[in-house]
């Protein structure tokens, strides 16, 4: 145990985890509010609709800034207009590509080798950009949809219906989150490059959950920051939450490494028994 927090010290400031968390927290801020204008549109314009499916994140994401996302979908749905839709998509294809080029980047270094680069790497997070637009989408129609089935199955069973989606939206939300890691580090590994997913999975899943938690728990406990912050600090808030969820990503990147060099010295030391035994078998 003593090794593994030494290793874990030794990648966490070799790779800077702190200054890169703190550009990916600034590019998915920047990703965000164009993203909920984009949702908006393709859940028809309306905002009672968007604001439900939001309504569906509140086991992962602090109350201040479920607010804040909140107050800006009313501020779009009174303002709308198509040039904010075209110049959303503009600015999510730019900005949510940078971010995830950063991110895949330092998930590369960490775990051992980037599975895209040079131009590829450009044209894939591109790919990614308009595949997580995609994902909301579906993620937002299926909560949708499957709200009014689960509420229907529930009537049948004679289930309370509330008490049944608060619990269940937690571990739907976990599983869900710790899929969507699986896969972003399975997408970031180098081709051909044998290192262990799940337990960076789990523990960055378990990171931001807690993460989520403790940031709430503060925020209900310190009143000061409206009077440190002003009217900026809802974003303040945002983008510290966003920084401490970007730290959690990379921390399962570094726990799969270090797993990753354990198997690997446990192999060689495996094979290097194996060679030894056969050098002192007798020869008949």
């Amino acid at each position: 145990m003593k090794a593994f927090f030494k290793k874990f010290i030794k990648l966490y400031t070799k790779y800077n985890i702190p200054t890169s968390s703190a550009g990916l927290a600034y590019f998915i801020t920047m990703s965000l509010f164009p993203t909920l204008i984009i949702m908006y549109v393709l859940l028809g314009k309306n905002s009672e609709v968007a604001l439900v499916v939001l309504d569906s994140l509140t086991s992962l994401i602090p109350k201040d800034t479920m607010n804040v996302v909140a107050n800006f979908i009313n501020y779009v749905a009174d303002n709308y207009n198509n040039f904010m839709f075209i110049l959303a998509v503009s600015v999510i294809i730019i900005t949510a590509s940078a971010g995830f080029r950063s991110l895949s980047f330092q998930i590369g270094r960490i775990q051992g080798g980037r599975r895209f680069t040079g131009f590829g790497n450009f044209i894939a997070s591109i790919i990614m950009a308009v595949l997580l637009i995609v994902v909301f989408y579906i993620a937002a129609i299926t909560m949708l949809t499957g709200s009014n089935l689960f509420h229907s199955l529930l009537n049948i069973l004679k289930i309370s219906f509330e008490s049944s989606v608060f619990r269940l939206r937690y571990v739907f939300m976990f599983f869900a989150t710790f899929l969507i890691i699986c896969l972003l580090f399975l997408f970031c590994r180098k081709r051909n490059l044998s290192i262990p997913i799940i337990p960076g999975a789990i523990t960055t899943t378990v990171a931001l959950v807690l993460v989520s938690w403790i940031f709430a728990l503060f925020i209900e406990k310190s009143a000061k920051y409206p009077i440190l912050y002003g009217s900026l600090q809802s974003i303040i808030l945002l983008m510290f939450w966003l920084y401490c969820c970007g730290q959690s990503i990379y921390l399962g990147a570094i726990v799969n490494t270090i797993l990753k060099d354990k198997n690997r010295r446990k192999t060689a030391s495996k094979e290097k028994k194996e060679n030894e035994d056969k050098e002192e078998e007798p020869s008949i």
